[in-house]
């Protein structure tokens, strides 16, 4: 039986690689970062970086302890065919996806609207009654506010740190994911044994320090102590060499106990942590974290209100022709690096300004958030750096990225350079012209900008896809295909909520919509008929002629509501679990 180390099938990103920086372009532009004094102190111990090994809970069947085999059958009785992996290191479930569980009352479209307080009760409610799946007893878990709560119109996620005596396992979670009132995943990660125990503290904060300060040479009165000393419990990965993986099935993972300290020293750029052992006070770990950077800017919610949503910056240029990946990561060497959002795969041109952004003293690039929109800014990176350029840029990246997995033939014009021109002026829309995307500013009583909202973003991408899919732009049917890349991409049937000033009337051609302040929806259930579209009771009845026509001669946009909603219907309501292999 093969394990497979990889990353969680319940977090889907997927890392792209590192970019190194370029040392000898930056030499030339300016001099060089002073040597680090303790680079030749590195010290890591591989142990506290545990990797899970994972591998499909049907291979593992016959190594599963009686408690968890039991457990997994009876989920399955209970709740249909659910497809599982699991972590070899402890025996537990480590993903897991099917049918829906309903967890919100009613039935249907008619679920109330959930809350994380009644989800979290239900979670926890899950745990008591499956207690081999996880190991953890109910008692050591600790939600955690901010990977919880609402991410889309109708995804929940419930995420818990797990505690063991006083201290949180950094890194141990177990999560939960509620779509449509439904929970449709569930998984874990790095969950110790249930009978492993903190080791105990037996060397004080104070000797912890003074082995650190003896090991570096002795602390200058100029050093910044950022940690003095502060208590952790790290998951730790056990190494028994008489198994072929490297450890014993179910007994792969235990616990230790260190002291943190972290400081800098003055004139250098590196923020030195040391892990010291709090049991036996060796020093287990020294290393610079400050290593990694990252890019960073809030992003306009997929939502009604007017607000932003801190994220990662794809694929963001760097001083020198190198750009962080996909995560928004780069190295920082201590030379300050800047960006003009000219990205390797999104250009963003904003009519209010340039952009410029140089790196923070601690190396990462902070575009910040705005309180207002059109031109606002977070009062860094020029004029230019608006709600707008960071939400087209950011989301254009991600579609790319999606859609490079959907079409691998089309790979061309997806890793070439898009531009998009944000925050122009004079009405309430945006479209593609053919090569680029031209997104709008808000007007006051009228509408939102087109360029604050993913969904409109997204539609004008998709018919970037439609004309280099390889099989050409079909106008008859483009704004159906617009319209599916944008829901697809960000599972929301209102296609960009908070456009328009209430829900959207004539955007339904006689047929209102009745939760959607967005250009439409394609849910046919949050219409006011609550039926169906269909060519013979919407097409020909409710679609007026039009500048641009659909495959019946009506207006595009109307004509497009029979195919989106045949789309939406399919994954939402007739596929066996959204999201789920089977699907």
């Amino acid at each position: 039986m093969e394990f497979r180390h990889r990353s969680s099938p319940l977090f889907p990103w997927i890392l792209i690689g590192w970019i190194g920086l370029a040392a000898g372009g930056v030499a030339a532009a300016q001099p060089q970062a002073p040597k680090e004094p303790f680079a030749s102190l590195v010290r890591t111990d591989e142990r506290l970086q545990p990797r899970e090994a994972l591998a499909p809970l049907a291979d593992a069947r016959g190594r599963l302890s009686a408690d968890m085999e039991g457990a997994w059958n009876r989920f399955l009785l209970d709740h249909g065919e659910w497809s599982a992996y699991v972590d070899a290191r402890n025996g537990r479930v480590e993903s897991a996806e099917g049918p829906g569980i309903p967890w919100t009352s009613g039935a249907g479209d008619r679920r109330t609207e959930p809350n994380l307080a009644a989800l979290e009760a239900m979670a926890r409610k899950f745990v008591a009654a499956n207690p081999a799946l996880f190991g953890i007893p109910d008692r050591e878990l600790r939600l955690s506010p901010g990977r919880s709560g609402k991410v889309s119109d109708s995804l929940w996620l419930v995420d818990f740190d797990v505690v063991r005596g006083e201290l949180t396992v950094e890194g141990a979670r177990i999560v939960f994911r509620v779509g449509q009132g439904n929970l449709i995943q569930l998984g874990s990660e790095l969950l110790p044994p249930a009978d492993a125990a903190a080791p105990p503290v037996k060397v004080s904060r104070e000797a912890a320090y003074e082995t650190v300060a003896k090991y570096v040479g002795g602390f200058e009165p100029t050093d910044q102590m950022l940690d003095r000393g502060s208590l952790h419990l790290l998951p730790l990965a056990l190494r028994d060499d008489r198994f072929d993986e490297g450890f014993e099935f179910a007994r792969g993972y235990g616990l230790a106990t260190v002291w943190e300290i972290s400081f800098r020293r003055d004139g250098f750029p590196a923020t030195w942590r040391a892990r010291v052992d709090a049991t036996t006070g060796e020093i287990r770990e020294f290393i610079d974290t400050n290593l990694d950077a990252q890019a960073t800017g809030g992003v306009g919610a997929d939502s009604s209100l007017s607000s932003e949503i801190m994220r990662q910056m794809p694929f963001t240029d760097l001083t020198g022709g190198t750009y962080t990946n996909s995560a928004g990561v780069f190295t920082y060497s201590g030379t300050p690096l800047t960006t003009t959002m000219n990205g390797q795969y999104v250009r963003v041109n904003d009519t209010c300004g340039s952009i410029s952004l140089t790196t923070d003293p601690l190396g990462n690039l902070q575009f910040g958030t705005a309180t207002g929109n059109n031109c606002a800014t977070p009062g860094v990176g020029g004029a230019g750096n608006t709600r707008s350029s960071r939400t087209s840029f950011y989301h254009l990246n991600r579609g790319k990225e999606i859609v490079r997995g959907w079409l691998p033939g089309s790979s061309g014009w997806l890793n070439s350079q898009l531009t998009t021109n944000v925050n122009l002026t004079s009405t309430c829309n945006g479209f593609w012209n053919g090569s680029t995307i031209q997104l709008y500013q808000a007007i006051p009583g009228l509408c939102g900008a087109s360029g604050e909202k993913p969904g409109f973003i997204l539609h004008e991408f998709g018919h970037g896809v439609d004309a280099n899919d390889g099989n050409g732009l079909d106008t008859s049917s483009s704004e159906a295909y617009a319209d599916v890349v944008a829901a697809l991409t960000l599972h929301n049937s209102c296609v960009a909520p908070g456009f328009r000033l209430g829900n959207c009337g004539n955007a339904g051609y006689g047929d209102p919509c009745t939760s959607c302040t967005g250009l439409r929806d394609l849910d046919w259930a949050k219409h006011s008929l609550g039926a169906a579209h269909t060519v013979a009771n919407y097409t020909e009845l409710k679609c007026p002629t039009g500048t641009t026509s659909g495959p019946c001669g009506r207006e595009a946009h109307c004509e497009a509501s029979v195919p989106t909603e045949a789309v939406w219907d399919f994954a939402n309501r007739d596929l066996p679990s959204p999201g789920g292999g089977a699907a």
